[in-house]
């Protein structure tokens, strides 16, 4: 998902300019062309803001520039499509794009693989979990839960610190299952992750909720947005980067 930001009809441009403008203009238009480019990024990152509940610092940085230079006069804007280890942002926004169903989380993934969410079904916060300051699950707890019900061996080094912790505090582990129609445990209760705690009597509340994945009808104006301001700015930002350029030769 990119949006590039090229010229064309040099010729008109430099027709009519003196020699020392004529020298500059190569350096102007891909000062120009970087210029809008970061506008647009702006435009962006606002367009985020305003249609989504709480986005991400994560998700607000997701944007990047891929600069113009004199030898290619040509700046990208284009949503990030390699994280690490974590999410690429082009996974989960490119449904709110381009609409169409959201990619599988690498949660969602690990408990499939372990055959313990359903094809076709995607995971929600319950109500009775904490949240963080965005409105997610913290990264930390998924991991506690995944590895409680070993969905990863990676992860089961979390579960013993986790143990070794709660028999230092004199307190029972916190122990996790997955309810799901027709099997033994927790059959009566609807899809998901229930969590089972107490020192001496143990209470079961919802943590992860089982729901039917999601289609997405596109509603973040990526391609509309950057268009937009690319052709209201650019015109400013090149007499702009001209000048510039030319005031720095002389």
């Amino acid at each position: 998902m990119q949006i590039k930001i090229e010229l064309k009809g040099i010729d008109k441009v430099l027709k009519g300019l003196d020699d020392i403008a004529k020298r500059q203009v190569p350096k102007a238009m891909a000062l120009a062309l970087n210029r809008t480019a970061q506008k647009v990024k702006d435009g962006e990152v606002e367009e985020m803001k305003r249609v989504f509940d709480k986005p991400t610092p994560y998700t607000l940085s997701s944007i990047y520039i891929k600069k113009a230079t004199r030898d290619n006069m040509v700046a990208e804007i284009g949503v990030k499509e390699d994280a690490g280890k974590g999410t690429p942002a082009a996974n989960f926004l490119r449904p709110e794009i381009e609409g169409g169903a959201r990619r599988v989380k690498r949660s969602e993934r690990a408990l499939q693989l372990s055959r313990l969410l359903p094809q076709g079904m995607s995971i929600v916060p319950s109500k009775a979990l904490r949240l963080n300051q965005y409105g997610n699950i913290t990264g930390s707890r998924m991991v506690q839960i995944l590895s409680a019900l070993k969905t990863a061996e990676t992860m089961s080094g979390y579960t013993a610190n986790i143990t070794a912790r709660s028999k230092k505090l004199n307190k029972k582990p916190r122990e996790y299952f997955v309810a799901l129609p027709g099997t033994k445990k927790g059959s009566h209760l609807k899809p998901g992750v229930y969590e089972r705690h107490g020192k001496n009597n143990w209470r079961i509340r919802p943590v992860l909720m089982f729901v039917k994945s999601p289609t997405y009808r596109p509603r973040y104006r990526f391609h509309h947005v950057g268009k937009q301001i690319a052709g209201q700015v650019w015109v400013s930002e090149f007499k702009k980067a001209l000048n510039d350029a030319i005031s720095w030769a002389k």
